[in-house]
C-alpha cells in the first residue's frame, strides 16, 4: 500500500509518497523443498593432490574444495559458449565470518570495546577436519569442521558444515557452537565472506533499495531490486560498516560483460529460502579497510577491483551507542548460543 498526495502542497509536489505499508501474503519456499524439486544430477570428482577436491558440475562450473582449510577456494565458469578458458570468480576463499567493521555506535558503547578486548576483529578461520563421500544419487557430500578463533584467547566458534554438490549448485548447512572462556558478548555477524571478480551489478529480493539493518529497516520496502555494485556503498563521513541489505531471500551477482566474461550474465546466486533476517553486502573494501581508515580519502586509496561479498544469516543490530542506548537485546547477535543455518549457492 502506498499513500501519496493527490494535489501539490507548499511542502511537497503532487504524488509525493506520505506513507507505505506491506503485508506478507504467502510464506517463502523452504530450501529443502526447492532442492527436492530440482532433480539433482551426479558430479565428477578428482583429487589433484591429497588435500584438494576438483568437483565438476555439469558442463558449466568446476569447484575446488580445500580439505585442509575446510572451504571452497575456487568457483570456475567453464562453459565454452561463454568463455574460451576457465574463469574463476573467486579472488578469496569462501569462509565463515563473525566480525563487522565497527560503526560509530559500536565505538560509543560496550559492544565495540568488548569486541576489541575479546579480539573478535583478529579471529581467523582454521580448518580442523574434512571428509567426503558420494551419495546414492551420485552427488557429493563434504563435511568439514572448522574453528573461528582469535590469537592468545581461549574462546572459539566451532562450525560443522555440510557441503552438498550437485549440478551447478552447492547446498551448505552448518551448525555453529561457541566454546571456551571469555566469549564476546555478541558476534558482529554470522555468515560467509569471499571476494568476487567481475561483479558489476547486484539483484536481490528483500528490503531495498538503500541499506538496512536488523533494527534500521522499515523505511526500505520488500521487493525485487537491482543496482550497480558501486551504488551499494553508503559513504559516511567516518569510514565504518555500511551497505548492508536485510530480510533477503536471494541475491545475485552479475557481470555486464566489460570484464573477463563476454555479455551480461549471472556470476553467483545465494538463496536463503525461508530463513528470516538474512543479509548481504557487496563492497570494494574489507572490514579491516573500514576499521583502519579514519577519513574517506584514505578508504578510497584502498578501493579494490574485486568485491568483498558478505552473505550473512544474521547481523548484529546497530543500536544508538554514539548518542544513546546500545543495541537492544532483541537485536543483538548472542555469542553464547548455538545456531543452525543453511544457504544454496549457484
Amino acid at each position: 500500500m502506498t499513500f501519496s498526495l493527490a494535489e501539490a502542497t507548499k511542502w511537497a509536489p503532487k504524488g509525493h509518497v506520505v506513507a507505505t505499508g506491506q503485508v506478507q501474503l504467502t510464506k517463502p519456499n523452504n530450501l529443502r523443498l526447492a532442492y527436492s524439486l530440482s532433480a539433482p544430477k551426479p558430479v565428477k570428482v578428482e583429487m589433484p593432490h591429497s588435500s584438494q577436491l576438483l568437483i565438476s558440475g555439469g558442463s558449466s562450473v568446476v569447484w575446488k574444495f580445500d580439505l585442509r582449510m575446510g572451504g571452497l577456494v575456487s568457483w570456475e565458469i567453464v562453459d565454452t559458449k561463454i568463455t574460451s578458458r576457465p574463469f574463476n570468480i573467486l579472488t578469496e576463499p569462501i569462509v565463515f565470518d563473525l566480525y563487522r567493521a565497527q560503526t560509530d555506535n559500536d565505538r560509543g558503547c560496550d559492544f565495540g570495546r568488548n569486541w576489541m578486548s575479546r579480539r573478535l576483529h583478529q579471529a581467523k578461520h582454521h580448518g580442523v577436519q574434512s571428509s567426503w563421500a558420494y551419495k546414492e544419487d551420485g552427488t557429493l557430500e563434504v563435511v568439514s569442521r572448522t574453528r573461528i578463533m582469535p590469537p592468545s584467547l581461549s574462546w572459539a566458534l566451532e562450525i560443522t558444515a555440510t557441503y552438498h554438490f550437485t549440478n551447478d549448485a552447492v547446498w551448505i548447512r552448518a551448525h555453529a557452537k561457541p566454546t571456551g572462556n571469555g566469549l564476546p558478548r555478541a558476534w558482529g555477524r554470522l555468515g560467509l565472506v569471499t571476494a568476487v571478480e567481475g561483479c558489476d551489478r547486484v539483484r536481490w529480493f528483500g528490503r531495498g533499495p538503500h541499506e538496512s539493518y536488523h533494527d534500521k529497516k522499515l523505511s526500505q520496502l520488500v521487493g525485487t531490486w537491482e543496482l550497480p555494485a558501486d551504488e551499494l556503498v553508503t559513504e559516511y563521513e567516518f569510514p565504518q560498516e555500511n551497505g548492508n541489505r536485510t530480510d533477503v531471500r536471494w541475491v545475485e551477482l552479475w557481470t555486464d560483460g566489460r570484464r573477463s566474461l563476454p555479455g551480461r550474465r549471472r556470476l553467483l546466486r545465494a538463496r536463503f529460502g525461508a530463513f528470516e533476517g538474512a543479509s548481504f553486502s557487496v563492497l570494494p573494501y574489507s572490514a579491516r579497510d573500514l576499521d583502519d581508515c579514519g577519513h574517506p580519502y584514505e578508504l578510497h586509496d584502498r578501493r579494490r577491483k574485486d568485491r568483498v561479498v558478505h552473505l550473512d544469516w544474521m547481523h548484529h543490530g546497530l543500536g544508538t551507542g554514539s548518542c544513546g542506548p546500545e543495541t537492544l537485546p532483541q537485536y543483538a547477535l548472542d555469542a553464547g548460543r548455538e545456531y543452525d543455518v543453511e544457504v544454496v549457492l549457484e
